[in-house]
């Protein structure tokens, strides 16, 4: 994928902090740039029966928890992660 090149997630149910739909998605560089119906870019994803969403897994999770809670512990890291997204 070349620097600013759109692909369009297509036909997949959206979830994000206004509810389920079923929508497409543009993204370009990693940023979400429209949601709606009938969108179209040069590639095209076909998300038919899966779920598009925000990030739902932090890869780069490191808990100090046990020994080093005051680094972060499992009940901060988790509150980080409600409020953050």
């Amino acid at each position: 994928m070349k620097f600013g090149e759109e692909i369009v997630i297509r036909g997949g149910t959206v979830i994000d902090q206004t509810g389920t739909r079923r929508a497409d998605v543009v993204i370009a560089d990693g940023r979400i740039l429209r949601v709606g119906t009938d969108l179209t870019a040069a590639r095209m994803l076909d998300a038919s029966g899966c779920f598009v969403t925000p990030g739902l897994v932090e890869i780069g999770a490191q808990l100090g928890q046990p020994g080093r809670e005051g680094q972060e512990s499992i009940i901060s890291a988790s509150r980080a992660a409600v409020l953050g997204g």
